[in-house]
């Protein structure tokens, strides 16, 4: 159907309405110069002319009047207009909504036509009278009152009323400031916040982040959602986007991310951090793959050659090909202290080279002497080997270090270390209190070989060597915790 402007709609109206004044005005000065006619020709000429100047003034009132009433109109035809676009930008077409508020403006444009019908006409009656009785004052009063009396109605039924609705009912203006707002916010650290999590990937993906980081990355990601559609994301959103994911457990959205980051530029880095997040998602299959794309593409990346040796070596265990990747990491960063960790650990468990597996645990500290999980490692290696005052030296280091929330599997072993080396009773029963609680936490360290602890543990004359072997099969997740049930301690 064609749509009426507001202002044609008070045009047609006021136009009947001045049409009705003169009509009035017409009857009633008859009336009055029949009345006063005996009054004498000079005098009658006279009020006739007078009646005649007042209603020429009336009309030309009530013509600016009308023309100001269009004006008006117009105006609020423009904002009503206005705040249409501004909802159908932010609701992406949301018809049934927007014909709902349409329905609902057409229903208020009634009640303005109404209300104006209604105080035009008794202001024109109003005027008509008055000016016959020469009242000018009252007529002033009056019409000024009139005014404001129409002018504030106007404006309670739509500006104030219309606007309210939309905003309660839609809320587009607001949604759109907010979104202004988001993205501002996104767009002032974005650059850092890309810069902190492109070295955080580099990383493995475990350096805690602090609280302004994540605010970042959910402020980022927020106004992503709700500002981008995905076609237009760049390999940086995408990117973000998938660390985001990653961060809050859902590994098969990340690694999806990620692949979409990778059709747009081929990195090793998104392809590891693809193959990472299949990793974490337990799609092995994929994990692979992708490891091996990203091999390909960059194949001195000591962090993708050092991640698929670890999944050859936990998942796979094919342990002569994880190996190979973990000396080709080396290789290509003779300085990186995870894969010297970890192939100190496959020298240890597998090859049971003892004296390579020191030397590698050395490089790993030299290399980063502040990572807990390296010194919690040599540590358990040292006790292991009969090494007590150095063991606990470097496990009393581990424990300082390591983070409370981030690595409790590191603090569940290092508890684990005391209990089974220490020979004090007190520090026992202490040690495991907290394995006791961690386990209840449902902390475990999947395949992490501890059995050369036991052995030296029960060698050296522990107290209590089945409960020892039983919570190292649990701490690995071999075993369930309710087996613990049947030890009194």
């Amino acid at each position: 159907m064609p749509r009426m402007h507001l202002y044609e709609v008070i045009e047609g109206n006021m136009k009947k309405k001045v049409y009705m004044i003169c009509v009035i005005a017409l009857i009633v000065g008859l009336s009055a110069t029949t009345a006063f006619a005996s009054s004498g020709g000079e005098e009658c000429d006279s009020n006739l002319k007078i009646a005649g100047m007042e209603q020429r003034i009336l009309v030309d009132k009530l013509a600016t009047q009308r023309e100001s009433f269009e004006d008006k109109a117009r105006r609020l035809e423009t904002k009503v207009i206005q705040l249409e676009r501004d909802l159908e930008n932010v609701t992406n077409g949301s018809d049934k909504r927007i014909d709902d508020l349409r329905s609902h403006l057409n229903e208020r444009v009634s009640d303005i036509k109404s209300t104006l019908g209604w105080a035009l006409g008794i202001i024109s009656l109003i005027i008509a009278l008055l000016s016959l009785l020469g009242w000018k004052t009252i007529v002033s009063t009056t019409k000024k009152k009139a005014e404001e009396v129409t002018k504030e109605k106007v404006r309670d039924v739509v500006t104030k009323d219309l606007i309210r609705n939309i905003i309660e009912e839609k809320g587009g203006p607001l949604i759109k400031q907010i979104i202004d707002e988001i993205k501002e916010n996104a767009h002032q650290k974005v650059e850092e916040l890309r810069e902190e999590m492109k070295k955080l990937v580099e990383t493995g993906m475990t350096k805690p982040k602090s609280k302004e980081e994540k605010q970042n990355m959910e402020a980022y990601v927020k106004w992503l959602s709700l500002t981008e559609k995905e076609e237009q994301y760049t390999y940086n959103d995408w990117f973000l986007k998938g660390i985001a994911q990653y961060e809050n457990k859902e590994y098969d959205h990340s690694a999806t991310s990620f692949v979409k980051a990778s059709s747009i530029e081929r990195t090793g880095m998104i392809l590891g951090s693809a193959a990472l997040a299949y990793t974490k998602a337990e799609k092995n299959n994929l994990a692979e793959e992708y490891y091996k794309k990203a091999i390909n593409t960059e194949p001195r990346n000591a962090i993708n050659l050092n991640n698929y040796a670890l999944l050859l070596y936990e998942i796979r265990k094919e342990y002569d090909d994880a190996e190979k990747y973990y000396k080709q990491a080396i290789k290509a960063d003779p300085n990186y202290a995870t894969a010297l960790g970890n192939y100190a650990n496959l020298l240890k468990n597998i090859r049971e080279d003892y004296e390579q597996a020191e030397e590698f645990y050395k490089r790993a500290i030299k290399a980063e002497p502040a990572h807990a999980n390296h010194l919690g490692n040599y540590a358990g290696f040292l006790l292991a080997r009969g090494k007590s005052k150095d063991g606990f030296e470097k496990l009393e280091e581990a424990r300082s270090l390591a983070a409370p929330i981030k690595e409790k599997e590191l603090i569940l072993e290092l508890w684990f270390y005391r209990y089974a080396h220490k020979d004090n009773a007190a520090d026992r029963s202490n040690a495991l209190k907290e394995i006791k609680k961690l386990i209840g936490e449902g902390v475990r360290s999947p395949d992490f070989d501890m059995r050369a602890n036991v052995k030296r543990a029960i060698k050296d004359g522990h107290p209590n060597p089945d409960l020892l072997k039983d919570l190292e099969r649990i701490i690995c997740a071999k075993k369930d915790a309710r087996e613990l049930e049947r030890y009194e301690a």
